[in-house]
């Protein structure tokens, strides 16, 4: 009864979080219909990143856990939202500094049980986590924050797919592959957070990228499966770890500012990070709310369709400098996700309830 009633209150404030993170997204890029306070409209990242998905991958795991303790980290994510709102930035930021050590404490608590290497992983995610926003905290700007958030969900990903494929069972030489990527990995975190490099980034998503295309066990099945599910999953992770590829294609470019800079970021975030949600959420919220089965119809293909030509007028915008595609991808992008999340959403309360 606890740990249910606990979810109703988090979950609403995530994604109240993902709600105003993108409208302030729209008054970034000029939609005059969505002026916020300018307050909001600079906490864009801190809204997606840390108040929705931190809330959403905090409580997830909580979830799994059933302990009343391992709500402690979504529910300080979730409480960010409102002192965002409010204008205390500042406590928000500690809020998810916190929420992060919490989920450090979370899966050190895992690692004490079971010697599981994504558990690792997801150790190693929330510690970059919980240093981005204490780093923020001390005033870094945002864009030497970034490499870390980048890192926490890369590694959040990596141990997922782990985890639900059981993909390290396939070959060691898979596993020595991907040890040697995550170290570049670490790398180019340091060059983004101290010089402000990305190339070695880069780099290294995009062998993340690679590693993932050739290793992932759901794509190795997608040409045998009839399943519209499997078939779903399959090719929403596809174009996500394709999307980490554009992202190593972007970093390589020798000044990396203004609309590329733009364009990098989006192509990490929404190309990888929604593809991600796309492929998840279906099994993910389910599971959150207790119920049974999967929150799976045909009409999820249009969430995905709509978002990718969304991401693509934005790009395309932001490679010719022409503000009205960016403008118009970026409202695309939005209508893809939250038509997502309402489908899922109504899907998920059609399914029976957990006993």
């Amino acid at each position: 009864m606890v740990a249910r009633t606990l979810w109703r209150v988090v979950l609403p404030l995530g994604a109240a979080g993902l709600v105003l993170g993108l409208l302030s997204g729209y008054s970034r890029t000029g939609w005059l219909g969505f002026r916020l306070p300018v307050r909001l409209v600079m906490e864009h990242g801190a809204l997606m990143t840390g108040s929705f998905f931190g809330t959403m991958i905090a409580l997830e795991r909580a979830i799994a856990l059933k302990r009343w303790w391992a709500y402690a980290p979504p529910w300080l994510c979730a409480l960010s939202f409102l002192l965002f709102w409010v204008g205390e930035s500042v406590i928000g930021y500690a809020l998810l500094g916190i929420g992060g050590v919490g989920m450090v404490g979370v899966f050190g608590w895992l690692l004490s049980y079971y010697r599981y290497f994504p558990f690792v992983l997801m150790a190693g995610a929330a510690f970059l986590f919980s240093g981005a926003w204490f780093i923020r905290l001390a005033g870094v700007p945002f864009v030497r924050v970034l490499p870390l958030l980048m890192g926490f969900f890369t590694l959040t990903v990596v141990a997922e797919r782990l985890e639900l494929t059981r993909v390290v069972g396939v070959e060691r030489k898979a596993l020595r592959w991907l040890l040697a990527v995550l170290a570049v990995l670490v790398v180019g975190i340091g060059g983004g957070v101290l010089a402000g490099q990305w190339k070695i980034l880069g780099i290294a998503l995009g062998g993340v990228g690679g590693w993932l295309l050739w290793y992932d066990v759901a794509l190795q099945g997608l040409r045998r499966s009839s399943l519209g599910l499997h078939r779903y999953v399959a090719v929403a992770l596809a174009i996500g770890y394709v999307w980490l590829l554009v992202v190593m294609a972007i970093s390589s470019v020798s000044a990396l500012e203004g609309y590329l800079y733009d364009a990098f970021v989006h192509s990490f975030f929404v190309g990888f990070v929604f593809a991600m949600v796309f492929a998840h959420g279906i099994m993910i919220f389910p599971a959150m709310m207790a119920r049974k089965g999967y929150a799976w119809t045909d009409w999820l293909w249009t969430p995905v369709l709509v978002t990718q030509v969304g991401l693509g007028m934005r790009l395309i915008g932001d490679v010719l400098g022409a503000v009205p595609m960016r403008l118009w991808g970026s409202g695309v992008i939005g209508v893809g996700i939250l038509l997502y999340m309402v489908l899922v959403l109504w899907q998920t309360f059609r399914l029976p309830r957990v006993q």
